[in-house]
């Protein structure tokens, strides 16, 4: 059971103020209120307590001039209505429960998304996107695909580049949405397999896992290496943000050094 000692201690942990005469249900209230993460009204000014009124319609406008309105009262009738919250729109939600309902939202989308579109719960209010979108672009393995280019078979081994369609929405996504993405995947033109990696910044958690395998695989091992490489590169950087667009289609980016393992394997055969 827990002591009117520990309770006491817990509550001044939290920043709240108890009275010393406080009992045991005073410090038991107090608590719900603290593992709620409700304020303690008692440490606002008088003027601070009409105005939350007012805010609240707890009050009316004249009330709230009316300077005979006791403290005692004002905090009853907080702590009153904080026991039957209403919110009328979705941002008179607290923020982290704002987050928790992005959260069931993003996991109906399916995990692997090609050629998405922005969220269209992104496009409602100027708030929502810096609230939901970071936790949209971690809920999903986003596709890129890249295109073999090739005249015929005696010429240059063949070119790589990103098909337009599945491209196109990364290219135009800010720095800090690109650098918010961790899961991706890379099919490389019609071959049985491709390349999932999951990079968050940090080199020791990157990972680069082999999809769609085939038995004739000695590309795979030296592409998957590859994108290793170019990825604890990115990793060096200062700063949050690591994987930037340069870094998919750019010089001396993915492309490029898978572009770079296959035109090696091709000389040689």
């Amino acid at each position: 059971m827990t002591t009117m000692f520990l309770m006491r201690r817990d509550l001044k942990h939290g920043g709240y103020t108890v009275p010393t005469k406080a009992d045991r249900a005073d410090l038991i209230d107090h608590c719900k209120r603290l593992w709620r993460d409700l304020p303690d009204y008692t440490q606002c000014t008088s003027n601070q307590l009409r105005k939350f009124n007012l805010d609240r319609r707890l009050i009316s406008r004249t009330e709230y001039h009316d300077n005979r309105l006791h403290t005692k009262q004002l905090i009853r009738n907080l702590k009153a209505a904080d026991e039957n919250l209403t919110f009328r729109k979705f941002l008179d939600l607290p923020p982290e429960l704002r987050c928790r309902i992005y959260d069931c939202y993003t996991k109906e989308f399916p995990a692997n998304l090609r050629r998405p579109t922005q969220s269209p719960l992104a496009r409602i209010h100027p708030v929502i996107p810096t609230e939901l979108l970071p936790i949209f672009y971690r809920s999903a393995t986003f596709n890129l695909e890249l295109l073999t280019a090739q005249k015929n078979i005696t010429s240059r081994p063949k070119r790589l580049h990103f098909d337009k369609a599945s491209y196109a929405w990364p290219s135009n996504l800010s720095d800090t949405s690109l650098a918010e993405i961790q899961d991706w995947e890379l099919r490389i033109g019609s071959w049985q397999w491709g390349f999932v990696f999951h990079f968050d910044g940090i080199a020791a958690e990157t990972r680069v896992i082999p999809v769609r395998y085939q038995e004739n695989s000695s590309e795979e091992k030296d592409i998957m290496k590859a994108i290793k490489e170019v990825l604890n590169e990115a990793a060096q950087r200062e700063g949050k943000l690591k994987l930037k667009r340069q870094d998919l289609s750019s010089h001396l980016s993915l492309r490029d050094a898978i572009q770079a393992r296959i035109s090696s394997k091709q000389a040689h055969v």
